[in-house]
Parts: structure tokens; C-alpha cells; sequence
């Protein structure tokens, strides 16, 4: 008999969630490549490139000017007397310290730029998700990337939409 209960209970567990199921509507989008890919992304990147390149002019000629330093210390050291060398190589050192701390800076810079640029772009996908999501034709929609989807069929995929429909707002 108490098997008999097992089985009933478990096929209507089953019967229900299958009900459940057929209601389901997923989809998903990658965020990030709505990102790259709409008009407003495409700007923000731009913008954060041309920084990036000035940044990266600025870094190489530092670095630059350290190793004529630090090539220049190497041919005058035999002409230097040890205290000439030790403050030579502490203003070296003083010289890699400043420098690693400019490359520091300007990393914080260009992530901090990206964040101030990036957030709205972002906040405005997800709404516009939402919206989509919510117009009662989807159950849930997942984010491609946070999801960990390894596969789903592309009809599924909401990104080529997303793209679109915030192009044109």
C-alpha cells in the first residue's frame, strides 16, 4: 500500500512539473556583445581606445626615458665614484618607483572611465530586457555570459533584438 501512495504522489509530481514546464519560455542574451556591438558601446569603446593609445604613448616614453637612465649609468660607471653610483642608482630606483605608480594611475583611470561609461549603457539593456521580458512573451531570459549556457539553440539567442531595439531608442 505504501508503495502503491509513492507511486501516485510521484505521478503527480511528475504530471505537474511537465504542466510547469510546457508554460516555460527561456531565452538569453550576451550582454557583452550588445555591449561591443550596439552604437552607443561602439562610442564608449572608441572614446576609451583614444585614451588608452595616449596613455600607452605616455607609458612607453617614461619607460623609455628610464632605460636611457639606466643605460647611461652603466657607461659612467666606471668614471663614478660609490657615492655618485649609490645616489645614481637610488634616483634610478626613485625614477622605476614614480613610474609604476604613473602605470598604476593610469589604470585605475581608464577601469574607473569604463565603469562611468559602461553603467548606463548597461543599466539601459537590462531594462530594456526586462521590458522585453516582461511583455508576457518569455518566462525568464538569462545573460549568456553569467549563466554559463555552453550550448542553446540560436533561436533562443535575444542579442541580435537587444542590439536592435536599442539602436533605435
Amino acid at each position: 500500500m505504501k508503495k502503491f501512495v509513492a507511486m501516485m504522489v510521484l505521478g503527480a509530481a511528475l504530471s505537474w512539473s511537465t504542466a510547469a514546464y510546457a508554460e516555460l519560455k527561456l531565452a538569453y542574451v550576451d550582454m557583452q556583445r550588445v555591449v561591443k556591438e550596439s552604437n552607443a558601446g561602439k562610442r564608449a569603446f572608441r572614446t576609451l581606445k583614444k585614451r588608452y593609445n595616449r596613455y600607452q604613448k605616455e607609458i612607453r616614453k617614461k619607460e623609455n626615458a628610464i632605460k636611457a637612465y639606466q643605460e647611461s649609468l652603466k657607461q659612467q660607471a666606471m668614471m663614478l665614484t660609490d657615492d655618485a653610483k649609490r645616489q645614481k642608482a637610488a634616483d634610478l630606483q626613485r625614477k622605476v618607483l614614480e613610474f609604476q605608480n604613473f602605470y598604476v594611475e593610469k589604470q585605475k583611470d581608464l577601469q574607473s572611465r569604463e565603469q562611468k561609461m559602461m553603467g548606463p549603457i548597461i543599466t539601459k539593456i537590462a531594462k530594456l530586457v526586462q521590458t522585453l521580458g516582461s511583455g508576457g512573451e518569455y518566462t525568464m531570459i538569462l545573460e549568456k555570459t553569467d549563466a554559463r549556457i555552453l550550448w542553446a539553440q540560436p533561436a533562443l539567442d535575444l542579442t541580435n533584438e537587444v542590439i536592435r531595439r536599442y539602436n533605435a531608442k
